[in-house]
């Protein structure tokens, strides 16, 4: 989970390393959340189409929840004999 809210805006350095860390958690089969992504970085966020790449969520809270409702479905899917997407 990272919170952006404190970000006023974003560059491509800054996209960059959200990026590695989103591939970083991926590799170990995690999932990155981000939140307060708002204003001129949320703009940002949608012309490099960077929204489709992240889960972003409105509050901490909110993904804290869907990051542990998605570990909780990969576990059943895995304890049922499926592998992960």
């Amino acid at each position: 989970m990272v919170d952006l809210k404190s970000i006023a805006c974003i560059s491509s350095a800054g996209f960059h390393v959200l990026l590695d860390a989103n591939r970083t958690v991926a590799k170990r089969q995690g999932k990155l959340a981000l939140c307060g992504v708002i204003g001129e970085v949320r703009r940002l966020f949608e012309i490099g189409a960077f929204d489709e790449m992240f889960l972003i969520c409105q509050t901490q809270a909110d993904g804290i929840g869907k990051l542990s409702r998605s570990t909780l479905e990969d576990s059943r899917s895995l304890a049922n004999g499926h592998h992960l997407r």
